[in-house]
């Protein structure tokens, strides 16, 4: 059945327009440990993440390390370079942060450059020359005063596609992978002289120089070694691998080799030029960038774990130990936030049950742990002082009950192993019964909950049947008497009758796939792309849209806290006043998630990564008219999904009206599509790729960067299509 009797109202009408001023910095930050790179010094990790820095201490007792310093940066960092105690930070806004590294924890920035234009394919800082390599655009020299304002100095053009670069002493190496390495002289002015090249067309992806031999990754199973001598560059030696080098590190006399696909590290000895490699447990993201390092005299290598936290192994003993010694005491996604009397509840995958106490202001202060051993949470919710927990390893719903100053067990609902997207608890009563719902990815099952009687009987718990539907199930909501359910072929309505027997009545198409269904005044909202809409399922045969109100971004999860309702998405926070027919926007910004809890203007946001904690108890809420409502400046958003496949949502702001261009490049810096070539008007806009090409071919699974000119102002990004 499609929509009926559509009212659509522009975001100005449907709510007093708000300017986004909720800080994308939170007030506290807790549990971040989904890294992207690290970088290790002395006692200390740098670690990278979607949101910015932390900067982690070691603690010799426990052997673990634990946040210090918390730094936000404007986009997602993309890589890292250290040049002595200087560390610079790319991100995927082609921005470049620089830190002093020589007073840490402290983690002061230095400078800040904005090379947006052409995607930057590599970097490399020598004492204050910043070289930049731009793909088929050349090689780029600026110069930084006091590590800001960056000035263009000079090019090179010598090679074809300049894909990486590392200065050395005097000297730059440049690879252009279409020929090979290319050496230069570093002078005071200009570019530099050029002295000779390595000349290895098409077969190096990548190379390491470490004292006088440079490493070299081949398009085979094997590493090549070099030196550019006084006799000229040679090749000096080739080692078999068991895998194609992908990423490379030296320490010590050892090569450290790596590939992104194979849970495989292969060592190879510089003295000997012998190999050995073993199959690393547990799960190191071997995709990004690793740091090795010395301890107490022994060589070590760290990843970021593939589902968070840090994972160490020792390269001494890797040969007969492949196990990983833990980086972090809560090492894995988070899959559940609560908030409970001023308490902040948190599970994961790898995480137990955790309480936190929230002080006045938001920050939050470890408690307890509860069912210590138990972790691979999977989904929680609560309803008012209960609790409700889901434990993937024990196939059980754990119902815990508030009491003073702790949580106390109150029965288990019994489910199968099927993956859980949703749990829900209905409050309401039919006859002395009351319901609870669990969403699995192809259908949801019903519960029967009595209440505990006189006797101190625990009450009854007992399956009352289920529900499938075409589709991946994404989530599901009770209005009355009615069970909706949202998957990806559309909205599903259901019929619960007294005796808690289901009956089908009607489908609903959707536009876009729904990401999230709360019921409102007795109305349901479904949440889908940027749109909330309204449903009146009054009749639930005929459902009838009564409202559809366009947002800022999209919603993920949201929440009711006394008079508000808060949302989060890929873009940020919302809030709303609850006390009106419709949802009223009040405000927005903050961070990204799909995850929302709340209390008393208190609210914690997590992505899975991390959480983040905002406190929204003094915004203000009488906002004057404005027409552009929107942040106050141009900006370029992540695009949501990310990896995608098949299609992405890309989202931009424009201050005023300009010209703009919307340019699809992969990662040789070539067009692929142009999404945008016309003026816009003032505001929030979307557009989607389906990953095709200009020609209408599909494109090809890899990296892309998307680049916005509007005006003067340009911005580029990057994105990864997955088939």
């Amino acid at each position: 059945m499609k929509r009926l009797l559509p009212i659509i109202l522009a975001f100005a009408l449907a709510a007093p327009d708000a300017r986004a001023l909720i800080s994308r910095d939170p007030n506290f930050t807790l549990l971040w440990n989904g890294f992207n790179s690290v970088f290790v010094r002395d006692s200390f990790v740098v670690a990278a993440g979607n949101d910015g820095l932390m900067v982690l201490r070691y603690d010799s007792a426990t052997s673990l390390y634990g946040p210090v310093t918390t730094r936000f940066l404007d986009s997602r960092p993309a890589r890292l370079k250290v040049t002595a105690d200087v560390m610079s930070v790319q991100t995927d806004a082609q921005t470049l942060y620089f830190y002093d590294l020589s007073r840490l924890p402290e983690l002061a920035q230095l400078g800040y450059a904005d090379l947006g234009g052409t995607p930057i394919t590599d970097f490399d800082l020598h004492g204050q020359s910043l070289f930049v390599c731009r793909g088929f655009k050349g090689l780029w020299r600026y110069q930084l005063t006091n590590y800001s304002s960056p000035q263009f100095i000079d090019s090179s053009m010598l090679g074809i596609h300049y894909v990486q670069v590392q200065s050395n002493d005097s000297e730059l190496l440049a690879l252009d992978d279409y020929n090979g390495i290319l050496r230069y002289r570093l002078d005071t002015v200009g570019f530099g002289t050029f002295i000779d090249y390595l000349y290895i067309p098409f077969r190096v992806s990548s190379f390491l120089a470490f004292d006088s031999t440079i490493a070299l990754s081949t398009d085979t199973d094997a590493v090549m070694l070099a030196r550019f001598g006084a006799a000229g560059p040679t090749i000096f030696d080739t080692i078999g691998l068991f895998s194609v080098p992908q990423r490379m590190y030296a320490i010590d006399t050892m090569l450290v080799v790596t590939n992104d696909d194979m849970n495989l590290v292969e060592v190879v000895s510089l003295r000997s030029f012998t190999v050995f490699h073993s199959y690393l447990l547990d799960a190191p993201a071997l995709n990004k960038q690793a740091a090795v390092f010395e301890r107490y005299g022994e060589n070590f290598i760290m990843f970021a774990g593939a589902s968070g936290g840090l994972l160490t192994y020792s390269l001494d003993e890797l040969w007969f130990n492949p196990a990983p010694r833990q980086g972090l005491g809560r090492p894995g996604n988070i899959t559940g936030l609560a908030m409970i009397d001023n308490r902040l509840y948190t599970a994961g995958v790898a995480n137990p049950l955790d309480a936190y106490s929230l002080a006045l202001d938001g920050n939050p202060t470890f408690d307890t742990t509860y069912l210590q051993g138990l972790n691979q949470v999977s989904a929680m919710t609560n309803n008012g002082d209960t609790l409700f927990v889901q434990y993937t390893q024990m196939k059980r719903v754990f119902i815990l009950e508030m009491r003073p100053e702790s949580l106390a067990f109150g029965g288990a609902i019994l489910n199968d192993a099927d993956p859980v997207v949703q749990l829900l608890f209905n409050p309401h009563y039919i006859d002395t019964l009351r319901s609870f719902f669990v969403a699995q990815e192809t259908k949801v099952r019903l519960y029967t909950i009595s209440d505990p009687d006189a006797d101190s009987n625990p009450g009854l718990i007992l399956p009352a049947g289920s529900v499938s539907v075409l589709g991946r199930i994404r989530r599901i909501a009770v209005l009355d008497s009615v069970l909706c359910i949202a998957s990806n072929k559309g909205l599903w309505l259901y019929r619960i009758y007294n005796d808690f027997t289901t009956d089908y009545r009607t489908h609903i198409d959707l536009t876009a796939e729904a990401n999230h269904l709360l019921p409102y005044q007795g109305k349901l909202l479904v949440f889908d792309a940027n749109d909330m809409v309204v449903f009146d399922i009054t009749d639930p045969a005929l459902p009838v849209v009564d409202t559809t109100i366009a947002m800022p971004f999209g919603v993920y999860g949201a929440t009711f806290a006394e008079d508000r309702l808060y949302t989060v998405g890929p873009y940020g926070i919302m809030v709303f006043d609850a006390t009106g027919p419709l949802p009223s926007l009040l405000d927005y910004g903050g961070r990204s998630g799909s995850l929302i809890a709340a209390e008393n203007g208190i609210v914690a946001v997590s992505d899975g990564s991390a959480i983040h904690i905002f406190d929204l108890r003094t915004f203000r809420t009488d906002f004057v008219n404005n027409d552009n409502a929107g942040p106050e400046s141009f900006s370029l958003e992540q695009n949501y999904p990310n990896p995608f496949n098949p299609s992405t949502t890309i989202a931009y702001y424009l201050p005023y009206p300009s010209r703009v261009d919307l340019i699809v490049y992969n990662i040789l810096g070539q067009e692929v599509i142009t999404l945008v070539d016309e003026v816009r008007p003032a505001g929030i806009h979307t557009v989607e790729w389906d990953g095709s090409t200009s020609a209408g071919s599909p494109a090809s699974t890899g990296v892309y960067f998307y680049r916005l000119t509007a005006g003067e102002r340009t911005e580029t990004r990057k994105m990864i299509l997955l088939k």
